[in-house]
């Protein structure tokens, strides 16, 4: 049916095309309709708030709809959100077909290196367009909405804007999974310069004297244009500048691609060169290594070592996140005082969270968006089952003496327990990060807030497990994450919404609610708890019966 790489790559892309260019136009569509509408009415408000978090984006136009759409959603989130998942199509362009050996029957037909990366990378792009419209139709959509003047040109531009920047990381990407051994490596290695690169163009707007920093980042040169402001002047050149440097990018992967050999990285080749001994090792020496190889003694050992460094990744991502941002605490909360005694209207764009206290500035700056980050982190362990099962990787597994049952146990375990030491090491950096500042919080609403989390987090595992067998990795990845996004935007807007309670009711993160203001209740987690348990068993019967056919 497909002809060509390009196309049977970018139809591979429809589930993150559509899952991530309709949620992302979501995003920008409720802050323009919700939030557009009343910026001129607490302008002064405003431009207060926007310079006490200046890291977030340069405040420009504040009074108009479009100018705070652009530094509430386009000059951060939005962009960082796209850009990590360019950044996991940018590793798996190569590499993914690499380490489930399917590139091999590519090169075995006529198609040459240097074709079959351009074709992918044409896909890729064409992926990247199609939700950058996307992204400008939700302006387009959010503008109309709420009756006012727009510019549909201007509106796409933003969102090509943004897939620029998400070209970008996925060319450094393409670059990385050259350079290094797996997509894992790649994959943190380019999420660790895209904190590094966000993190100095946040400093650099914030810190005196410090705007040479942002000059060393990417994100700068995406930030200084701002498409969708009628009134600001634009840089064509920076993104000019930001297109040369991704292809220099992907010209230097093309060439590392056509020079290493399938299943090493260019470190690896050099390698080869410089010790052929290692290379030229007995099949029995092989066996023997592995034998005495602690990680292949069971299922679970095996699967945390290859989970090892996605684990690591997030995890000090999470307390670095927190522990920033409860360092911010100080010297933000005397102002948010001051904006919200002035302007009450500004308690909806907080979701009515109690902002002026220690607990309530922790809550917002914290809970509201740790819960959702850690519930995708488990949640893409656990999907690593279904992929498993999808490329057929069970079946020399079960074909050993072992029971089904300890496999499938073994594997749950170790995301269980990886799920329960997140929850504990936020509980631990939250309590930490606020003694070390000397801030005084309730440390039994931080626990509940912290221990909270943990049955979303079951649910969300256990229903992986449970649909494992009859659905393959992207129809769970479809479901998930769209159950996921309406979730969290139905609790996050639910002042502005109106949703009927039974809908509410169906949300993980409206039963979560605000912990570190409320404590903690009992009702709905053991609801929560109860469905995880049901799913499990559930989990646990369809897999000691269902026959296993889904390899490729």
């Amino acid at each position: 049916m497909f002809r060509t790489v390009w196309s049977k790559t970018l139809r591979a892309y429809r589930t993150p095309l559509l899952s991530w260019g309709i949620g992302l136009a979501f995003i920008l569509l409720a802050t323009l309709a919700t939030f557009g509408s009343t910026a001129s009415q607490m302008a002064d408000s405003m431009n207060q708030l926007a310079q006490t978090f200046r890291f977030i984006g340069d405040p420009i136009a504040l009074n108009t709809a479009t100018g705070f759409a652009t530094w509430r959603s386009l000059d951060l989130v939005i962009p960082v959100m796209l850009s990590i998942w360019a950044i996991m199509a940018g590793t798996n362009l190569i590499q993914g077909e690499e380490e489930r050996t399917a590139l091999e029957l590519l090169l075995a037909t006529s198609t040459s290196r240097l074709r079959l990366l351009l074709e992918k990378l044409y896909a890729l792009v064409l992926a990247l367009v199609i939700i950058g419209v996307l992204i400008g139709s939700g302006a387009i959509a959010g503008l109309a909405s709420a009756k006012l003047d727009f510019d549909a040109g201007r509106a796409l531009l933003a969102g090509l804007n943004v897939s620029l920047l998400a070209f970008f990381y996925a060319s450094l990407a393409l670059l990385f999974s050259q350079l290094f051994p797996g997509r894992k490596v790649a994959t943190s290695w380019t999420i660790g310069l895209l904190a590094l690169f966000t993190l100095l163009d946040s400093t650099g707007r914030i810190v005196q004297h410090g705007e040479w920093m942002q000059y060393l980042s990417p994100n700068y040169y995406y930030s200084i244009n701002k498409p969708l402001i009628n009134t600001y002047d634009n840089h064509p050149l920076a993104a000019l500048l930001l297109l040369i440097i991704s292809l220099l990018l992907c010209t230097l992967s093309a060439w590392l691609f056509m020079q290493r050999d399938l299943g090493a990285s260019i470190f690896q080749r050099l390698n080869l060169h410089i010790g052929t001994k290692n290379s030229a090792q007995s099949s029995s020496e092989v066996l023997a290594k592995a034998w005495h190889d602690s990680s292949l003694r069971s299922v679970g050992l095996r699967t945390l070592t290859a989970l090892a460094i996605s684990i690591s990744t997030w995890l000090i991502s999470l307390i670095l996140y927190i522990a920033w941002m409860i360092s911010l605490t100080p010297s933000f909360l005397g102002i948010m005082k001051d904006l919200v005694s002035k302007s009450p209207t500004l308690s909806q764009i907080f979701n009515g969270q109690n902002v002026v206290t220690n607990s309530g500035f922790i809550g917002y700056a914290v809970f509201s968006f740790v819960p959702l980050l850690t519930v995708i982190f488990v949640f893409t362990l656990a999907l690593q089952w279904a992929k498993d099962l999808d490329n057929g990787r069970l079946e020399l597994i079960l074909s050993t003496p072992q029971a089904r049952l300890r496999v499938l146990g073994e594997h749950i375990t170790v995301v269980l327990l990886t799920s329960l030491l997140t929850v504990i090491l936020i509980w631990l950096s939250t309590l930490v990060s606020a003694q070390l500042i000397n801030i005084r919080v309730d440390a039994g609403k931080i626990a509940a807030a912290a221990f909270g989390i943990w049955p979303l987090e079951l649910i969300i595992v256990t229903g992986v497990y449970a649909c494992a067998v009859r659905l393959r990795s992207s129809a769970i990845l479809t479901v998930i994450a769209l159950y996921l996004a309406w979730a969290y935007l139905t609790e996050f807007l639910r002042s502005v919404l109106n949703t009927p309670d039974w809908l509410m009711s169906l949300s993980i993160f409206h039963a979560y609610g605000t912990p570190i203001l409320d404590g903690w209740k009992w009702g709905p987690n053991l609801v929560m708890l109860g469905v995880a348990i049901v799913l499990l068993l559930l989990a646990l019967f369809q897999f000691k019966r269902v026959d296993i056919d889904r390899g490729n």
